[in-house]
């Protein structure tokens, strides 16, 4: 288990603290210290692997040995996409989305001496579609969920990963986009919108059924609501031990207890805000034992600090 946060305007890798036991809350984090991923570029982080991958422009890097402090750099010109937006690690391969003006929007890098790169076969729906984004991945179970938001139709894109080295195309969904943050968790899908109106933006958060991506219900932010924080690639929305949270920038964090909350039905009652005094809330990231980093903005830029 480790981490990756903003901590001083820069992104910084966190460990668990070592230590035999605790009687009420596990130690804070170790900091282990600073990594080169920018601020707000896609990455995934495979403890398992010791191995930390992001996307740079058209780019892919790889680090290993980023556990120890000490990096092994290699990278990749990933030339199906003009800008990575999605890295996802699993097993032997890396999965990487972007946006596809005219190409294929998904590849697939092989770990290996050698990287090794392949374009993912589409679903026909996308087959001559052009202007696309992935703007997240979802691994459930043996399935893949591929996020694409760009221009319309908005499609949830379903592969086959029972093999990881080769993903079978299952389909795609459709959904009411755009959105702005992706988060999993609880057997759900958490998508989070905004949308331009003559009036404003109009927020909004909606919960899909991971099994059969079905929405659930939504919560609707106000026209030009300023309490909803943003920040450009931190993810605005995260599961922790029966909770989602999600950044509400001034009013800090909104909690939603799954426990409590009774599927289809309204959650915008069950919200409890939890204020946070370091300064807006922009972002949050989940962390363990219930606990999450919340995203803040500040005069010096981003930092985070973990609530719960």
């Amino acid at each position: 288990m480790a981490w990756i946060v903003p901590r001083k305007n820069r992104n910084t890798l966190l460990i668990p603290r070592a230590t035999a036991s605790y009687r009420e809350h596990p130690p804070e984090p170790q900091e282990i210290g600073p990594v080169p991923v920018p601020l707000g570029a896609p990455f995934s982080l495979d403890a398992s692997r010791d191995l930390l991958a992001y996307g740079q422009g058209g780019r892919l890097f790889f680090l290993w040995g980023v556990l120890g402090g000490k990096h092994e750099i290699r990278s990749l010109r990933v030339s199906w996409v003009s800008t990575i937006t999605a890295v996802l690690i699993h097993g032997s391969v890396v999965y990487v989305g972007g946006i596809a003006p005219f190409g294929a929007l998904l590849g697939l890098v092989f770990l290996g001496e050698k990287l090794t790169w392949k374009p993912l076969e589409l679903p026909r729906e996308l087959i001559g579609t052009t202007g696309k984004k992935v703007d997240g991945f979802v691994l459930h179970n043996d399935r893949l969920i591929v996020v694409d938001d760009r221009v319309f139709p908005w499609y949830f894109l379903l592969y086959d990963v029972t093999s990881p080295e080769a993903p079978r195309p299952l389909g795609v969904r459709m959904f009411h986009g755009p959105i702005s943050s992706v988060a999993s968790g609880h057997g759900f899908l958490a998508l989070r919108q905004i949308l331009a109106s003559r009036a404003g933006l109009r927020r909004s958060v909606r919960l899909h059924d991971l099994d059969t991506l079905d929405e659930h219900t939504s919560l609707e932010g106000h026209e030009g609501a300023p309490e909803w924080g943003d920040a450009e690639g931190i993810p605005g929305l995260a599961f922790t031990e029966g909770s989602l949270l999600m950044a509400q920038g001034e009013r800090g964090l909104s909690e939603l207890d799954l426990t409590a909350w009774k599927r289809g039905s309204s959650f915008q009652a069950r919200l409890v805000d939890r204020p946070v005094a370091e300064g807006p809330v922009v972002g949050v990231i989940s962390a363990d034992a219930g606990r999450a980093f919340a995203v803040v903005r500040s005069r010096a830029g981003l930092d985070s600090v973990l609530v719960g």
